[in-house]
């Protein structure tokens, strides 16, 4: 369903990780999102974030994006590429891969 949105707006007060804006940027689709919780890290600038609880500046940007077709195709592939480089299954397992190193390192050298 995601891949089949022009856009995908997330107005969520608070968002302990940001899944549905992942999922959606992961699909190629733009994201519109507040800034609760983590989704501004999660969007990054990738998307077009607005403050929590501000409908206008919400619609404001759903405008823009609907009006906007070179940005929509702009911010689809920004958030792909974001979600690939940094949160994809091949990241998070490198990332805890390196971890567990580390932690082995610092038990061998005590």
């Amino acid at each position: 369903m995601y891949a089949k949105a022009t856009c995908a707006v997330v107005p969520s007060i608070y968002e302990g990780f940001g899944l549905p804006a992942g999922e959606a940027m992961a699909c190629g689709v733009p994201v519109i999102s507040t800034d609760g919780g983590a989704l501004p890290e999660v969007v990054g600038d990738a998307g077009i974030t607005v403050p929590t609880r501000d409908h206008l500046a919400l619609a404001d940007a759903i405008r823009t994006l609907l009006a906007d077709s070179n940005l929509r195709h702009t911010l689809a592939a920004r958030g792909r590429a974001r979600i690939l480089e940094l949160f994809s299954w091949e990241v998070a397992a490198g990332d805890m891969v390196r971890l567990y190193g580390e932690v082995v390192s610092r038990k061998v050298a005590h």
